[in-house]
């Protein structure tokens, strides 16, 4: 399986891109914050030692922990 991003990009996600449905996005998932101008992942702030996300792609595949929006 190819992801395409950075190793450092991975932090910022919940899981990896790509894990997911198929044909659905971050932006449609309803652990992603403000898909629109800086979107992040909600999710990520659940697991322990991790308070915050940074920046995601909002075109990026969906991971397993998606939920519809």
């Amino acid at each position: 399986m190819h992801i395409p991003f950075k190793k450092n990009q991975f932090g910022a996600y919940a899981f990896f891109p790509g894990t997911g449905p198929k044909d659905k996005r971050c932006a449609d998932c309803m652990y992603c914050r403000d898909p629109e101008k800086k979107p992040t992942c909600n999710m990520v702030a659940a697991f322990p030692g991790r308070y915050k996300s940074g920046p995601i792609k909002s075109g990026s595949a969906s991971c397993k922990y998606f939920r519809q929006r």
